[in-house]
């Protein structure tokens, strides 16, 4: 798994773009949302440095459910999050402000930012303070709906700058998402090299299915395999069955991450099915609970 700086190099050697993120850049101004939703009914209080064990045991609750997070080394936070050593690209903001929103007391949430002021900028906004939200983490819809009140409140600021998974719900809560000015982009990439040690290491709904895969460059990959899951959870073995689905290694990465149904695989040409091929199953199978991101660069 990696990040390339073209994705249609890694691709010729059995990668898949197996994850896609959203970038906002939208002036806090016109951060206003549906009238339906509730208010939030916690608080926000500043936080320092010494509470990045908090940060990140909040951070690990959130990801737990998630695909394509990465468990973080000390650095990666030093310099992704709290801005405190050199960054992966993209302007240097310097040292994130922090704050932790808590409801009765409780820790639910956490919003990492740094603000800097610019005379040109590549959003086409003027010269003026943007700020760059480098971590939004809300363990409930409370804690993100409060996370956009906040980022209201930079009333001084031309833009607010981040990014987010596909499944984001900004666009279902803002009034005007269409001033989230949302660019969505490739991101992460990923090659299955040991399709029998990999596939049974993540959860799966219950059923077997049969596929074939076809991989010109690691060949102990190649052929005919069964896959079943259930409540102890998942095998991989090699079958002579007639497979269901056929498809190339890099298609299988991108179902194994979630980043494309099984039933959509087939619709864009990715994987051939057989007429009684159980294509609901397949999808209940494979699916995810969300769609696959990484907020890290590395």
């Amino acid at each position: 798994m990696l990040l390339g700086s073209i994705a249609g190099i890694y691709q010729r050697y059995g990668y898949a773009v197996v994850s896609t993120r959203t970038q906002y850049s939208i002036d806090p101004r016109w951060i206003n949302l549906v009238p339906s939703l509730p208010q939030p009914r916690g608080r926000w209080r500043e936080a320092t440095r010494d509470e990045l064990p908090l940060l990140k045991s909040m951070y690990r609750e959130y990801i737990e459910p998630r695909n394509g997070y990465l468990h973080r080394a000390s650095i990666m936070w030093d310099a992704g999050i709290l801005g405190i050593g050199p960054g992966f690209g993209g302007p240097n903001f310097g040292p994130s402000l922090l704050n932790i929103y808590e409801e009765n007391g409780q820790p639910l949430g956490y919003i990492a930012y740094a603000a800097h002021e610019f005379e040109t900028f590549a959003d086409n906004a003027g010269p003026g303070q943007r700020v760059a939200v480098r971590e939004l983490v809300a363990l409930k819809p409370s804690a993100y709906i409060a996370a956009w009140h906040l980022l209201k409140t930079f009333d001084l600021a031309r833009r607010i700058i981040m990014y987010a998974p596909t499944d984001d719900p900004a666009f279902d809560i803002l009034l005007d998402p269409r001033e989230l000015h949302a660019e969505r982009g490739d991101w992460l990439l990923a090659r299955i090299i040991d399709l029998e040690r990999e596939l049974p290491l993540r959860p799966y709904g219950e059923g077997r299915v049969v596929f074939a895969i076809r991989d010109e460059m690691c060949s102990w990959n190649d052929g005919r395999w069964a896959l079943e899951s259930g409540p102890e959870g998942a095998t991989v073995t090699r079958t002579t069955e007639t497979p269901e689905l056929t498809m190339d290694i890099s298609a299988l990465a991108q179902l194994l991450f979630g980043q494309v149904s099984p039933t959509n695989a087939v619709r864009y040409g990715r994987a051939e099915a057989t007429p009684d091929a159980p294509l609901k199953l397949w999808d209940d199978m494979w699916r995810t609970s969300y769609a696959p991101y990484c907020p890290d660069g590395f």
